[in-house]
């Protein structure tokens, strides 16, 4: 799913932010809310002829929920309706996805749906997240480099690698020990050697 987020193009994963409802609708039931517009239609045509009836014994009866009964019937209508074309779209997207009429189900196709959006949502989040922690160790680790640069320079005084090695290998002439000056006199023969007499 990382792998997925990363490479693809960012316009293939719109269909999450297009997709926001669709956790709310994963909660729903289409046949439960078919079932619930049914009773509904029936409720209402019941209070409908109840409330005509009443009407012509007392018109005031009819004069109150006369209104009400027409905008009950008429919002019932637009459920209706749109239960009816909720129930053709669920057949055309079977068949957008090549499943079995008879057997497939919108809600579990939005609960699914819902699953593989929010992991895809969670992805890009953690994906995000990982780059700007290897970005922080990156800097990090540069920053760590140059200061171990620096040190190195500092306790060679400035000299590194060969040079660093050549000026350990010759030491200063300050540095010579007494015995190696009494050596290079002697080869120069400005020693003078001084025969010592023996006591009398």
């Amino acid at each position: 799913m990382h792998f997925i987020v990363d490479h693809a193009n960012p316009q293939w994963l719109s269909f999450i932010t297009d997709f926001k409802n669709l956790t709310a609708a994963a909660r729903l039931s289409l046949e439960q809310v078919s079932s619930e517009v049914a009773e509904l239609s029936k409720n209402v045509t019941k209070m409908s002829k109840q409330v005509d009836t009443a009407g012509k014994a007392s018109p005031d009866i009819l004069t109150q929920f006369g209104s009400f009964i027409s905008s009950a019937q008429e919002r019932l209508s637009e459920s209706q309706a749109k239960v009816i074309k909720t129930k053709e779209l669920e057949q055309r997207l079977a068949q957008q996805f090549g499943e079995d009429l008879k057997k497939f189900c919108i809600d579990e196709f939005f609960k699914s749906m819902a699953q593989f959006c929010e992991k895809l949502k969670t992805a890009q989040i953690e994906n995000e997240d990982r780059r700007k922690r290897e970005a922080r160790q990156a800097a990090l680790k540069a920053k760590q480099d140059q200061s171990g640069k620096n040190d190195d320079s500092k306790d060679t005084g400035g000299l590194t690698g060969s040079k660093k090695l050549k000026s350990r290998q010759n030491p200063l002439p300050d540095e010579k020990s007494v015995v190696d000056k009494l050596l290079d006199d002697i080869r120069k023969g400005s020693f003078d050697l001084k025969r010592t007499r023996p006591a009398g």
